[in-house]
């Protein structure tokens, strides 16, 4: 099975110049029509035209999921996150302690879930 890329152009650096003059020259109505199958001549020309005049983003592999992450660890995450946020708005000493205490149940959370798996 041949492997599918995420790739699509940038279109803000796209030389639209080169473009329409080309699209002008190479998409003429009779060469259109009198093809085939006019729409995939088309398309294909469309497309030859943008893929010289638009640079493309680079694929960037999308991160799958790790097998050993579940809810606990969800929770146990979003409660630290829950604290992070509570001690940067109000560095109290009681709020310190207990994002302390919430980080490390967190940390010992997930590393015995990743062992247990």
């Amino acid at each position: 099975m041949p492997s599918v890329t995420n790739s699509n152009w940038k279109l803000s650096k796209s030389d639209w110049d080169t473009f329409a003059d080309k699209a002008a020259s190479d998409l003429k109505a009779d060469c259109i029509i009198n093809a085939a199958d006019p729409v995939d001549n088309f398309t294909d020309a469309s497309c030859t035209i943008a893929n010289s005049t638009t640079p493309k983003r680079k694929f960037k592999p999308v991160k799958l999921n790790t097998l050993w992450f579940n809810d606990k660890c969800k929770e146990v995450i979003k409660s630290r996150k829950k604290a992070q946020t509570k001690l940067s708005t109000q560095p109290t000493a009681a709020n310190i302690e207990k994002h302390r205490i919430i980080r490390v149940k967190a940390r010992r959370t997930i590393k015995t879930r990743k062992r247990e798996y």
